[in-house]
């Protein structure tokens, strides 16, 4: 997703909204446009398994565009856990916190330490299935996350 649930809001809001409130052709064309970037701009991964390249994308009224780049030095592909935390507060200073857990698949370098989010799960039996599928279909090795760590990173411990 390339913008946040409000941004989204915001472009419905600019795009629905917004054009009702004016009766000029001239003034809703702009208003519909710049409302809809918001609204319909999505962002991802996008894999061929074909030629092997991957490329990150930013897809504005369903047109992706991004560069294509090969992914020969990311021959590992793993799932990773991560918690995401919404906090909400109320006007009498109460926060609701709600946590919630994924689990990404990811192609990862030899070294572990640049990785690429191919996918996302919201439990951890459906990830690991897609992961060995996926593995295979890209031909790269599913394995566990461990990053090396480096010399400088011991020398601090």
């Amino acid at each position: 997703m390339a913008f946040s649930p409000f941004a989204i809001f915001a472009g419905f809001f600019f795009y629905v909204i917004v054009v009702a409130l004016f009766d000029s052709f001239l003034i809703g064309i702009p208003v519909i446009l710049v409302g809809g970037l918001g609204a319909f701009t999505r962002g991802g991964v996008q894999l061929d398994l074909i030629n092997k390249m991957y490329r990150k994308y930013t897809s504005y009224y369903g047109i992706k565009t991004g560069k294509w780049k090969s992914f020969s030095s990311y021959p590992f592909l793993a799932v990773l856990s991560s918690t995401v935390s919404k906090t909400t507060s109320s006007k009498g200073q109460t926060a609701l916190t709600t946590k919630d857990k994924y689990f990404d698949l990811c192609l990862l370098t030899k070294t572990h330490r640049k990785k690429i989010f191919v996918k996302r799960h919201e439990n951890m039996e459906s990830a690991i299935s897609d992961a060995r599928l996926l593995a295979n279909e890209l031909e790269v090795e599913y394995t566990k996350y461990t990053p090396v760590v480096s010399d400088r990173t011991k020398a601090r411990r």
